[in-house]
């Protein structure tokens, strides 16, 4: 029986390395803040922003595209951007904030706070692709663009 269980811990840890970067954390791409499901992609075939400017950037890069597929009346064309956004937001941004020694406790609460309203706003665009109710796509813009300007003025 010992033998069993080192055998199920193994196979346990094993298939925990070799799942790569899914957090078990909810995110827009799990469909809904809410529900705190594992979304259906790994994350380790790219590189994560390395700085909160870095990361900035990067989610005003994949808004421009999502905000094209979505003015184009095409928003399943910006799930994979929807989905790396909230990886970014939920994810990486949050610890590059945590582990800034050059930031303020006022400064991280400030920035923190952009980064979860933005995660709401994208949320309701990807509970939109989930089969939730259709999204205000031009106040949830509005919305984006303000908190990534906020973004940008609270940075370093």
């Amino acid at each position: 029986m010992k033998s069993l269980s080192g055998l199920l811990i193994g196979l346990a840890l094993g298939s925990l390395v070799l799942c790569g970067c899914q957090p078990a954390s909810s995110d827009p791409a799990a469909g809904s803040s809410a529900t705190g499901a594992n979304h259906d992609h790994e994350h380790g075939d790219h590189d994560h922003p390395q700085s909160l400017a870095e990361g900035q950037e990067v989610i005003g890069k994949l808004f421009g595209e999502i905000r094209a597929a979505f003015e184009k009346g095409d928003p399943d064309a910006a799930h994979d951007q929807l989905h790396e956004v909230g990886h970014i937001l939920e994810g990486v941004l949050p610890d590059l904030v945590k582990n800034d020694a050059g930031l303020s406790d006022e400064a991280k609460s400030s920035i923190q706070a952009c980064l979860e309203k933005m995660f709401d706003e994208f949320g309701k665009l990807d509970d939109q692709l989930h089969g939730g109710p259709e999204a205000d796509f031009a106040e949830i813009s509005r919305v984006i663009d303000g908190a990534l300007q906020e973004l940008k003025g609270l940075l370093p």
